[in-house]
């Protein structure tokens, strides 16, 4: 191939990549820059995991990278009578070949990168460092209990969350809390079986355990577990939007309930809000296999008659109107809430909760009148994202202290 045939195939292929990049000066470098931004990295963080020096991935992004000898291949391919574009697929093939393990760990590193928010498993704790792939992936592979990377698919969540490249921080959160609380009822085989009217007729009662901040919850989880309806904690993820889930595990009700605010008596309102839903949206739940309960738009479902249900349950229109009129009297409302069978917190919640558009302050008033809801989440088996336990490994001490089995 002549000199000048050389100039007009590269040019001719410098044309064609930026017209399919819309004529953007440096399309690779722009595709690899907006990757970075949707994955939370750093250019030296990515040069890091993918194991290429950050000098020599700056001269790849801008093209200027002088070991590919592109003259030698002209050469060759002169020699050989062959089109340069047929040469230089023939030299990547033998290139593939040659650093097969090198490309295969690339791919593994690859996959982590795209599957994973890397920044939000920090942020929660998950992990220490986003710098560290090997250690990320030993971490991962031990808490899910997987023999590859690779077999984490979210496939349990593709309907709900649009599996594979991550589309936003809000869905991958989403895809590892369900992922989470999923897995954890695999190994919690509930032996009772499922009365609708049993739990129809125990409902009523679970309000009285609120007044017991240390062993109600508890209780409640364990007397629902032998109606047939198991109860775990799942830690929250602020960017999922996640209250709570009801999953059918073995044609059986499961719920998931997540601390999604500090406060008390919302971990009591995202389990009565799962009961309604087990109550009157089960067969639908059998058919989707699981609901679950949030807080944005991404909750297609009308949540409005569960939240009614769950507020009005521990507190009527009623008892906040009594509440309001006395807010200042706590001897007054400790004795109001105890003739109703709740803890006082409640009306302190959802007073706060009707009123926080006009009083943006309320919220850090009421504090003072919440108990410690870890103390009611710890007998559970309070689990947090930095534990240093598999889900099976947790699944076993929960079987042995939670549901005596």
């Amino acid at each position: 191939m002549s000199e000048n045939n050389n100039i007009k195939f590269v040019n001719d292929l410098l044309q064609s990549a930026l017209s399919k990049a819309g004529n953007v000066s440096n399309p690779l470098r722009t595709t690899f820059e907006q990757k970075l931004l949707d994955a939370g990295l750093s250019i030296n963080q990515a040069a890091v995991n993918l194991k290429i020096d950050n000098k020599q991935l700056d001269k790849i992004l801008d093209g200027k990278l002088s070991q590919f000898d592109i003259i030698s291949l002209e050469k060759i391919a002169d020699f050989l009578e062959i089109p340069t574009a047929q040469i230089a697929e023939m030299y990547f093939y033998l290139l593939r070949q040659s650093h097969e393990p090198e490309l295969r760990d690339a791919k593994r590193r690859s996959y982590i990168l795209n599957t994973f928010d890397l920044s939000i498993l920090k942020k929660i704790k998950f992990i220490d460092s986003i710098s560290d792939l090997e250690k990320i992936e030993a971490r991962l592979l031990h808490f899910f209990n997987l023999k590859n990377i690779q077999d984490y698919k979210n496939e349990a969540v593709s309907v709900a969350y649009s599996s594979g490249a991550r589309k936003s921080k809000s869905g991958f959160s989403r895809s590892l809390w369900f992922r989470t609380a999923q897995e954890s009822f695999e190994g919690l085989e509930n032996p009772y079986t499922y009365d609708r009217e049993k739990l129809f007729e125990y409902i009523p009662y679970i309000r009285w355990y609120s007044q017991d901040t240390k062993n109600g919850l508890f209780q409640v989880v364990r007397s629902l577990f032998k109606l047939g309806v198991t109860v775990i904690y799942v830690p929250s993820i602020r960017e999922a939007h996640v209250r709570g889930a009801t999953f059918a595990v073995n044609g059986k009700p499961a719920i998931a309930i997540t601390d999604y605010t500090d406060f008390y008596p919302t971990i009591w309102f995202v389990l009565l809000h799962e009961l309604f839903h087990v109550l009157f949206d089960w067969e639908e739940i059998l058919i989707n296999t699981f609901h679950v309960s949030g807080d944005d738009e991404f909750y297609s479902q009308n949540e409005s008659a569960a939240n009614d249900f769950a507020r009005k349950y521990f507190a009527s229109d009623e008892d906040l109107a009594v509440f309001s009129e006395n807010i200042r009297n706590i001897a007054f409302i400790t004795e109001f809430a105890a003739q109703n069978n709740v803890h006082p917190s409640f009306y302190h919640v959802f007073y706060a909760y009707e009123n926080s558009k006009t009083e943006p302050s309320i919220w850090g008033r009421i504090r003072k009148h919440m108990p410690d809801i870890n103390e009611a989440l710890t007998p559970l088996i309070k689990v947090e994202w930095d534990t240093p336990n598999s889900l099976s490994e947790i699944t076993k001490i929960r079987k042995k202290k939670v549901y005596n089995l």
